[in-house]
C-alpha cells in the first residue's frame, strides 16, 4: 500500500517560515476547486483547504517564490498529529507532507514567479 497525494491548487496565504531544529519548515494553506452537476443541470463549485508542510531547501524555495495566490503541484503523503490541548483532551491535525512541489505559473520578468 502507498500513502500518496497529488494536489494542484492556489496557495491561499503567504508560506509561515520556522527554524525547526536548524532546518527550515514551511506551512501554507492550498486551495483545491472542484465541480458537479445536480440532478437538476446546476453546476456547484466546491473549494478544499488543505494544510501543506514542507522542509528543507524547499521550504527555502516556498521562501523565495510562493506567495499568496501562486499556484503549484504537491506531491506528499497523509499525516495525522495527535496531541493533548490544555484541557487534557486528545486532539488530531491532519495535513500534508510536501515532498515535490512545482511552481505552474508562468516566471515573471523579474525572475521571481
Amino acid at each position: 500500500m502507498k500513502n500518496l497525494i497529488i494536489l494542484m491548487g492556489r496557495l491561499g496565504s503567504d508560506p509561515e517560515i520556522k527554524e525547526v531544529n536548524d532546518t527550515q519548515l514551511a506551512k501554507f494553506s492550498l486551495a483545491t476547486d472542484d465541480s458537479y452537476m445536480d440532478k437538476q443541470g446546476t453546476k456547484h463549485e466546491v473549494t478544499d483547504w488543505h494544510n501543506i508542510e514542507i522542509w528543507g531547501g524547499l521550504a527555502k524555495v516556498a521562501q523565495n517564490y510562493l506567495k499568496k495566490g501562486a499556484l503549484v503541484y504537491i506531491e506528499g503523503k497523509s499525516k495525522t498529529d495527535q496531541y493533548q490541548n490544555e484541557a487534557g483532551q486528545t486532539q488530531y491535525r491532519h495535513f500534508i507532507r510536501g515532498n515535490v512541489l512545482k511552481m505552474l505559473d508562468k516566471k515573471k520578468e523579474n525572475g521571481g514567479y
